[in-house]
C-alpha cells in the first residue's frame, strides 16, 4: 500500500510564506508540513511515497529524490480531485492519501489503517476546537460529515455546524477494492460532467475530492469514519500558520533523563553469527532478533540512551554506500582489508537506511535512542583515492562537499522518527591534535576548519533534536590495528567551539587525551559526553575508577552538562574480537558509577 500526497496547488492565502516555495515546505515547529506527514506515514510502515506536484515541483524533487512523482502540469486550472488522479497508476494495490497542507499525527494514519472497512475517512471529532481562533477561516469552509451506523451519510461544506459529527481531515484509506470503485466512479463522472458543473464546482475539472465522495455515497458506496479527537490542523492562511506554530505538538514527549545519564558511543561487538548475516537479503528477521539481544544487553545494564550496536552496517564509514550510488567495494592494498572507494558521482540510493534502524528500535525499547552518522571530511579521508576517484571528483574536497546533502537528508529523516540524539562521528577532526599529523598538511588549520564547516552544513537548522559530535581519539587503537595519536584537545579548541551542535563526546580514559582543564575553554552551552569507560579489550574499569574520572571533570563542568559513556565504540575494526560479556560488565560499572554520582550530587 502506497501513500499519496496531493500537493499541486500554490497556497495563495499562505503568502508570503509560499512566495517562492511549495506550500508544504512551510515549517511548523522547525520542520516542514511535508515532513510531519512523512513522519505519520513512516511510523505506520508506509514508506512508498507518491507526491502529486504542480507549483514548484522541482524543489520537492530536489529535496525528496526518493519519492515517486506525478506532475499535474495544469494545476492552475483544476483542483484536488484531478490532482489525485494524476497518481491513478499508483492506486491498484490500495493507498492512503492526504492533502499536503495539513498537519496530522501518526495516530491518524494508524486509525485509518486499523478500520476494517474498504474505504475509511479520518474524521476529527473535536474539529470545532481549532476553529475558535481562526478568524479568517469560518466553519462554513470545513469539510463536515454526518454519520449513522458507522457509515458516513454526508460530506459537504454546506452541512450545518449543529448537524456535523466532525470534519474530514484530508486523510483517507482505500483498499485495492475500494480504489477500484473510486476509479470507476471518477471516470464515469468525468465522462458525464466534463466541462460542466459538478456538485458545488463550476466545472468537473475544478471539483474537490469530497465532491466525488458525496456522489459515491449517494450512489450507495460505503465510507466508514475513522475518528480522532484532534491531532489535525489545516494550514490554509498565514493565521493558520501562526496558530500551528503556537499550538501544534512537536516530537512526542520523551522520558526525562536523570542527572549523569548513561550512554554508549555507538557500536557493540558483533558476534560471528551477526557478521554472517550482513548483506543477505533473507536475513532481516534474524538481524532483528540479534538486535533485540543488543538492546537487551544495554537495557539490562541500565543504559539510558542506547543504539542498535550498528549491527546492520558492514562498516560505520561504509554506511554511506547504503545511502548513495557511486561507490566500489575493493581491497586496501596496504593491509588487505575491505575498502569502499568513490568511483562515480554520488546519487541518492536508499535514503532512510539509518532512519529505518531507529524505526525498528522504537518498536522494541522505550529508552532514548541515539543514531550515528560518519562526518563528511572523514569520508573524504577514507573513501577518496587519487587513482580511482579523480575521474568523478578531481579533489577530495569536492567529494566531501557532495556527501553533505546525502547525510543531511538522513538527519531530516531521523528527526521525523523522533530520535533523541543524532551523533556525527569525526575521528578525522581529532587527528589535528597531533603535531605530527598537522605537519603533513600544507595548512592544518584550513583542513580542520573544512572538517567543521562540512559538519555544520549537515546539521544546520535542526533545532528540535540533540546534535552531537563524537571526537574519536582512536581509543583502543591497538585493537583497531591503527596508530594512536597523542595530544590534548587545545589545538582544535577554536574548531570545537564553532561546531553547531549541542553535545561533544570526548575521550579521557588515557593520559594521551590531555588535561580536562580544556573544558574551561569550551562554550558553556555544550554538553559533554565524557569518555570515562575504557573500550580497550581486556581493560575493565571499576565503578570507583569511573566515578573518579567524572569527579575530575566536575572541577570544570556543572553536573548537568555531563553524560557518561565509553571512550569510543566497542566494535573496533572489522576483524577484532571483543567479548560481549566484557562489554556488559563495563556498561554495568558505568551505570553503577552514575548511580553513585546521582546520590552524591543530586
Amino acid at each position: 500500500m502506497k501513500a499519496i500526497i496531493i500537493g499541486a496547488g500554490r497556497g495563495i492565502r499562505l503568502m508570503p510564506t509560499t512566495a517562492d516555495t511549495p506550500k508544504c515546505f512551510a515549517k511548523i515547529k522547525g520542520r516542514r508540513i511535508l515532513d510531519w506527514a512523512l513522519k505519520a506515514f513512516r511510523e505506520n510502515g508506509l514508506d512508498d511515497i507518491v507526491f502529486v506536484g504542480g507549483y514548484q515541483i522541482d524543489k520537492v524533487r530536489e529535496a525528496y529524490p526518493e519519492f515517486i512523482f506525478r506532475h499535474n502540469v495544469d494545476w492552475k486550472n483544476n483542483n484536488i480531485l484531478a490532482s489525485l488522479f494524476h497518481a491513478e497508476d499508483q492506486m491498484e494495490d490500495g493507498f492512503v492519501c492526504a492533502y499536503s497542507d495539513i498537519l496530522f499525527t501518526p495516530e491518524a494514519v494508524a486509525c485509518a489503517l486499523a478500520n476494517p472497512a474498504d474505504a475509511a475517512l479520518v474524521i476529527d471529532t473535536e474539529w470545532l476546537a481549532h476553529y475558535a481562533e481562526r478568524s479568517q477561516h469560518p466553519t462554513d469552509d470545513g469539510e463536515k460529515v454526518t454519520v449513522a451506523n458507522g457509515r458516513i451519510t454526508r460530506i459537504e461544506r454546506c452541512t450545518p455546524e449543529a448537524e456535523a459529527y466532525g470534519e474530514y481531515t484530508g486523510v483517507a484509506k482505500f483498499t485495492a477494492n475500494a480504489a477500484a470503485r473510486l476509479r470507476e466512479h471518477y471516470h464515469r463522472c468525468r465522462e458525464q460532467f466534463a466541462g460542466q458543473p459538478f456538485r458545488e464546482a463550476k466545472v468537473f475539472e475544478k471539483a474537490y475530492l469530497i465532491h466525488l465522495f458525496q456522489h459515491m455515497i449517494e450512489a450507495g458506496e460505503v465510507f466508514a469514519h475513522a475518528d480522532i479527537p484532534g491531532g489535525y490542523r489545516e494550514i490554509d492562511t498565514q493565521e493558520d500558520f501562526e496558530l500551528a506554530q503556537k499550538n501544534w505538538p512537536a516530537n512526542r514527549t520523551m522520558t526525562a533523563l536523570p542527572l549523569f545519564p548513561t550512554s554508549v558511543v555507538g557500536s557493540l561487538p558483533r558476534p560471528d553469527a551477526v557478521r554472517a548475516l550482513l548483506g543477505q537479503a533473507s536475513s532481516s528477521d534474524q538481524l532483528d532478533a540479534a538486535i533485540r539481544e543488543a538492546v537487551a544487553l544495554q537495557e539490562n545494564a541500565g543504559i539510558d540512551i542506547l543504539t542498535d550496536g550498528e549491527w546492520r552496517r558492514a562498516s560505520y564509514i561504509g554506511v554511506i554506500a547504503e545511502l548513495a550510488h557511486g561507490f566500489e567495494l575493493g581491497t586496501n592494498p596496504t593491509d588487505g582489508r575491505p575498502w569502499t572507494i568513490v568511483v562515480d558521482k554520488l546519487a541518492p540510493k536508499h535514503s532512510g537506511f539509518i532512519a529505518a534502524e531507529v524505526r525498528y528500535l522504537k518498536t522494541i525499547t522505550d529508552r532514548q535512542i541515539k543514531a550515528t552518522l560518519p562526518a563528511p571530511a572523514l569520508l573524504g579521508e577514507r573513501m577518496w583515492s587519487a587513482e580511482k576517484s579523480s575521474g568523478a571528483y578531481p579533489t577530495r574536497e569536492a567529494f566531501v562537499t557532495d556527501c553533505v546533502p546525502i547525510l543531511r537528508r538522513e538527519v531530516e529523516l531521523l528527526r521525523e522518527e523522533g530520535v533523541a540524539v543524532v551523533q556525527i562521528d569525526d575521528p578525522h577532526l581529532c587527528l589535528f591534535v597531533d603535531p605530527d599529523v598537522r605537519g603533513k598538511y600544507d595548512n592544518a588549520e584550513h583542513a580542520a576548519d573544512f572538517s567543521v564547516d562540512m559538519v555544520n552544513r549537515v546539521v544546520e537548522g535542526f533545532e528540535d533534536i540533540k546534535l552531537a559530535v563524537h571526537l574519536c581519539r582512536r581509543a583502543g587503537a591497538r585493537a583497531r590495528g591503527e596508530a594512536a595519536h597523542a595530544g590534548g584537545y587545545t589545538p582544535i579548541l577554536g574548531q570545537l567551539n564553532r561546531l553547531k551542535v549541542n553535545h561533544l563526546t570526548m575521550e579521557f580514559t588515557t593520559p594521551a587525551a590531555g588535561d580536562m582543564a580544556v573544558f574551561k575553554d569550551l562554550r558553556e552551552d555544550l554538553e559533554i559526553g565524557l569518555g570515562c569507560v575504557s573500550c580497550d579489550p581486556g581493560q575493565i574499569d571499576s565503578a570507583d575508577e569511573i566515578v573518579a574520572r567524572v569527579e575530575a571533570a566536575l572541577q570544570f563542568l556543572d553536573p548537568t552538562r555531563i553524560t557518561l559513556n565509553p571512550d569510543c565504540g566497542f566494535a573496533p575494526g572489522s576483524a577484532a574480537k571483543v567479548s560481549l560479556d566484557e562489554v556488559a560488565t563495563k556498561l554495568k560499572n558505568e551505570v553503577e558509577a552514575a548511580h553513585r554520582l546521582r546520590e552524591k550530587y543530586a
